[in-house]
């Protein structure tokens, strides 16, 4: 028994002294290491440095510039991946460039890279694993290249200080955009065929859809033309929104949308006829939840009657109007827009 337990502690003191790496290069002045993924295709992907249990393993610092092919022993090997945990713990690493051949980059590739401010990925789309930029919380600018076709935010949910994201041509799927606290600014490229931006506002190419405003937005928020509803939850963490702007063709939102704004001020709606945002018992009504009951809601003076008849006061469950919405909400009085808050308009500015 005794030489059985020599054996694995042999067996780990071995394996802790292996090198992670296969090879080394000097990249932009700096040791980068790779292993191998394909000896026949010629691939690697990029490692940490030092044994495999080293704390103390050499980390790059400053900006580096990934290139997409590297050679060694005389062969020019293809880098395909970021390896898992290959930059963790760079904390002076500041700015990275991948090239256009990466298609992977693994399981906290990233992590603990506390001074990382800004990432290129360019080329076509890459494959993530899991906590690739966990703890990065300094991130400020990311570049996606113009073949990427989806986009999840939820990657870089580490980092507030996100302003600004531009959203290429070829995309078609978007996720968790309100994963990014400090986003103000969403663009889509104008050549997108599914996606269209306005003052930083993401809406469907025909602009009838409001699909996403960015959760760090302030002040006015104006709605774009044209635009006929708003996306169920698509506004609702925007808390520095003061006033907002519902353009005519406005038919259905959420009544739910208003009712985190502690800063709104003014909500200036210009159709005449009230949007259907609740369903209640089988019916579509109007109802307002709003944080702030001092809030002021403007309508067109002609229809100030209209508004006053057809909005809710009373306190009860309430669907969200989607087909698919089964959760009721429980909206009390005290939340509740009343006709104390409707104020009648001849002319907006």
């Amino acid at each position: 028994m005794k030489g059985f337990f020599l054996s694995i502690a042999l067996s780990i003191i071995f394996v802790c002294s292996l090198s992670a790496h296969d090879f080394m290069a000097t990249i932009n002045g700096q040791k980068i290491y790779f292993n191998v993924t394909d000896s026949k295709k010629l691939t690697v992907e990029v490692t940490y440095g030092g044994s495999i249990m080293n704390k103390n393993s050499i980390k790059p610092q400053g900006q580096i510039e990934i290139p997409a092919k590297v050679k060694h022993k005389g062969k020019v090997y293809s880098i395909t991946a970021i390896g898992q945990k290959a930059f963790a713990n760079a904390t002076e690493l500041k700015n990275i460039v991948l090239p256009i051949g990466i298609k992977e980059i693994k399981d906290f590739a990233f992590e603990n890279c506390s001074k990382l401010n800004s990432i290129i990925m360019p080329g076509a789309q890459v494959k993530f694993g899991q906590g690739t930029f966990f703890l990065c919380s300094n991130i400020e600018a990311v570049t996606f290249g113009s073949d990427w076709t989806q986009i999840d935010l939820a990657i870089f949910r580490w980092s507030d200080k996100i302003q600004e994201i531009y959203i290429p041509a070829k995309v078609d799927k978007i996720y968790n955009l309100n994963t990014l606290k400090g986003l103000k600014k969403a663009m889509v490229d104008s050549n997108n065929s599914k996606y269209s931006s306005c003052d930083g506002i993401v809406y469907s190419k025909d602009f009838k859809v409001l699909l996403a405003c960015p959760l760090a937005y302030e002040g006015l928020a104006k709605v774009a033309e044209n635009t006929s509803i708003i996306r169920a939850g698509a506004m609702i963490g925007c808390v520095g929104i003061t006033s907002i702007e519902l353009p005519e063709t406005m038919e259905k939102f959420s009544f739910r949308e208003f009712s985190k704004m502690s800063q709104l001020q003014t909500i200036n709606i210009r159709n005449s006829i009230p949007a259907k945002t609740a369903r209640y018992r089988d019916g579509e009504v109007f109802i307002l939840q709003l944080a702030n009951q001092k809030a002021k809601v403007n309508v067109p003076k002609s229809a100030l009657k209209e508004y006053k008849n057809k909005i809710v006061v009373t306190e009860g469950e309430f669907y969200e109007n989607s087909s698919n919405a089964t959760t009721p909400y429980l909206v009390k009085s005290a939340e509740m827009a009343t006709a104390k808050n409707l104020y009648g308009v001849r002319i907006f500015k």
